[in-house]
């Protein structure tokens, strides 16, 4: 069965999108079937991997009932990468069924058929707190919080955790805290390095997780259409990402990676339109 985990932050630009779909194409680029859950309305990880005009399905349409999962899943192009696309029209999903009982356990429900088809199921999820995000939360097992070194993202990291454990209590008892992931790493400013250390103070040393540099590429690999592998693969972006992802498959998995299988036969990881 597929290993489910969550990148979040309840706030906005904290580099959640750019972590779970480089993690998500990471872990695809070793080997692994990895399917990308798009649970934010802003859906831009659907539109970085797709091209939106040919994609009819979706997740909403899963939770609405109209489409089967298997049928809404797309391949991305990237080897072992598939996503579950999202749309604006998600946050029709909060309008809807915010006040009907067990709506929570819609998307757990949806993935059930396809758990047994990847060995990793990611969700990218919203910067806010509200339904999707509990659905989100209820039907993973993990969960990284990815952390900008700054006042109000540290704060966005308390309340994650606290609706983690509310979580945890009524619907989820198996939901993890697995790692923090400090991501827009400036190593020569001394804020980042105390924020650093106010996180291990606070959470301990083993949740804190390889940090990813400040890094133009990242920004421009979205508007490219491609991951930051392919992109830009002698950057630190690809470096961080790919220091990241390995670390986070030896957490859940504790299978050691090589570290020359990513720039082995680079190009022809990278690419596979093999169906699902």
């Amino acid at each position: 069965m597929a290993r489910i985990l969550s990148f979040c932050n309840r706030k906005g630009g904290s580099g959640k999108t750019t972590t779970a779909v480089h993690v998500a194409g990471g872990l695809g680029l070793l080997g692994k079937r990895v399917l990308l859950v798009d649970c934010d309305p802003q859906a831009h990880a659907s539109l970085w991997l797709l091209d939106q005009e040919k994609n009819s399905n979706g997740l909403l349409d899963c939770l609405y009932g109209k489409v089967e999962v298997k049928d809404a899943i797309s391949p991305t192009g990237y080897k072992g990468l598939y996503i579950l696309p999202g749309n604006r029209a998600l946050s029709e999903f909060e309008a809807d069924f915010s006040r009907e009982k067990g709506a929570a356990f819609l998307l757990k429900r949806c993935l059930k058929e396809c758990q047994s088809h990847f060995d990793y199921i990611i969700f990218d999820t919203p910067p806010y707190i509200g339904l999707l995000l509990v659905s989100c939360l209820t039907a993973c097992q993990y969960v990284y919080i990815t952390v900008p070194l700054q006042f109000l993202a540290l704060d966005g990291l308390f309340e994650i955790k606290r609706l983690m454990e509310r979580i945890r209590e009524k619907a989820n008892p198996k939901l993890e805290l697995k790692g923090i992931i400090p991501v827009m790493f400036n190593r020569n400013l001394k804020s980042s390095w105390q924020f650093l250390k106010e996180i291990k103070k606070v959470f301990g040393r083993d949740l804190l997780f390889p940090f990813v540099r400040q890094n133009v590429r990242l920004s421009e690999a979205p508007g490219e259409k491609v991951l930051i592998y392919e992109y830009a693969p002698k950057s630190n972006g690809t470096i961080d990402y790919w220091a990241l992802t390995k670390a986070i498959q030896k957490d859940l998995t504790k299978e050691e990676s090589d570290s020359n299988y990513f720039f082995t036969n680079f190009k022809e990881r990278l690419s596979s339109n093999a169906p699902l």
